[in-house]
């Protein structure tokens, strides 16, 4: 059965196509944001990403459905996550880049214009301060971006790296739940041999990319991961006085790795 990865604008009924699609298939949302151990290095404007590590998201994240689960997940653990066939759709910043190479994963993108995504947010908050609702939604916009583009180097508006691009401006949220749906049925979509592979190799690539992360030996390195079948390549170029053994090591200290070939440069 296929997965759907969803980016949404605020405001643009997201959410709640989401939970349709879930429910209907008997599953879980999980509400995501592939943040990892970025927050601190990322010079965007703090107010989303501080309400959601600290749990006091606001209003529009307060009327989550019982059935969605608000979490911040390292890619790695998404990995993890998604090994649960409970999990029917992943939405929030980052899920689609992350998965954007396995195939039984449905990228879908929800949109809205400007103008309606500030409507639906004053009726959803209960307020008539516009200014504070377009500024809310403009922050999350911008937090977005910069965490799309610095965590994968990727624009999330960019409509090709989506199946689906659905503007609840003019479609219905049953027209919505039906294309993805409908999209969920595509044979190219489908679990396969090929498709269970990539996933994998790309669990294992963001697996081997944390413990270099979290060693005080390999945490400053700046190495490209790759993985395939167990076997992992790490390249890349290392200051003085740092080690490509240690980076072997950590790797190869990864369940899963069963070889690690090093293509690093020392200075």
């Amino acid at each position: 059965m296929p997965v759907v990865a969803m980016s949404r604008e605020m405001g643009s009924l997201g959410l709640e196509i989401a939970e349709r699609v879930a429910s209907g298939r008997h599953q879980r949302v999980v509400y995501h944001e592939t943040l990892g151990q970025q927050a601190n290095r990322m010079r965007v404007r703090r107010s989303h990403v501080v309400r959601l590590l600290d749990g006091k998201a606001g209003k529009d994240e307060q009327l989550t459905p019982e059935r969605t689960s608000r979490a911040l997940y390292t890619p790695e653990e998404t990995f993890e996550l998604l090994r649960d066939e409970d999990v029917g759709v992943l939405r929030g910043w980052g899920a689609v880049p992350l998965l954007q190479e396995v195939s039984h994963v449905v990228k879908v993108r929800v949109c809205a214009p400007m103008q309606m995504r500030v409507r639906r947010m004053m009726e959803r908050l209960d307020t008539d301060d516009q200014g504070f609702v377009e500024n809310e939604i403009m922050v999350s916009d911008a937090s977005q971006d910069a965490i799309t583009r610095r965590h994968f180097g990727t624009d999330w508006r960019d409509a090709s790296q989506y199946d689906l691009v659905l503007n609840t401006g003019e479609l219905t949220l049953g027209e919505c739940v039906d294309e993805i749906e409908n999209a969920m049925e595509m044979s190219r979509v489908q679990r396969t041999t090929e498709s269970v592979e990539v996933f994998d190799n790309l669990s294992l690539q963001w697996h081997v990319r944390a413990a270099l992360r979290k060693d005080h030996r390999t945490t400053t390195m700046e190495l490209h991961v790759l993985a395939n079948r167990g076997n992992v390549r790490l390249r890349g170029a290392l200051p003085r006085g740092l080690h490509r053994t240690d980076a072997v090591e950590v790797a190869f200290s990864v369940e899963g790795v069963e070889k690690v070939t090093s293509e690093i440069e020392e200075a």
